[in-house]
C-alpha cells in the first residue's frame, strides 16, 4: 500500500510538471510559439512554394503582426526551403482537440488556408 502511494505521488508530480511545461510553451494568444507540421504533397506557403516534407513551424510578432515562418527539416541547410507568411489568429471556444491543415486551390498549387495545432487556443488563417 505504501509502495502505491509512492508511485501515486510520483506520477502526481510528472503530470504536474508536464503540464506546467505546456503552460509554459504557450504565448499570450493561447497558440505555442513552436510547432512541427508535415505537407505531403508541394504546398504553396505566402509567395513561396515550399516542397514535400517535415517543417518547424515558428510563431513570432513583428510588430503587431503574427508571422508564422517554415523551416524544413532533415534536409541539408543548403537545400534547406524556408517560407514566412503573415497571419491572423481565430480564437477557438476551447483548446483544439486535433491537427487541421486547410487547404485552397490555385490553379496548379495547393495554397495554404490554415493551420490548427492541438492544444492551441486560436487557428491560424492565412
Amino acid at each position: 500500500m505504501r509502495n502505491m502511494m509512492k508511485l501515486m505521488l510520483i506520477t502526481l508530480f510528472v503530470l504536474c510538471v508536464s503540464m506546467t511545461l505546456l503552460a509554459a510553451n504557450m504565448n499570450k494568444f493561447g497558440v505555442a510559439d513552436q510547432r512541427q507540421v508535415t505537407f505531403y504533397d508541394p504546398v504553396k506557403i505566402g509567395d513561396t512554394v515550399v516542397p514535400a516534407g517535415e517543417y518547424k513551424v515558428l510563431h513570432t510578432m513583428e510588430g503587431d503582426n503574427h508571422i508564422m515562418v517554415f523551416q524544413q527539416q532533415n534536409v541539408s541547410k543548403k537545400s534547406q526551403a524556408t517560407a514566412r507568411i503573415k497571419c491572423d489568429l481565430k480564437a477557438l471556444d476551447k483548446a483544439a482537440d486535433q491537427n487541421l491543415i486547410g487547404y485552397k486551390n490555385d490553379g496548379p498549387n495547393r495554397v495554404l488556408n490554415f493551420l490548427q495545432f492541438k492544444g492551441d487556443k486560436a487557428v491560424h488563417q492565412f
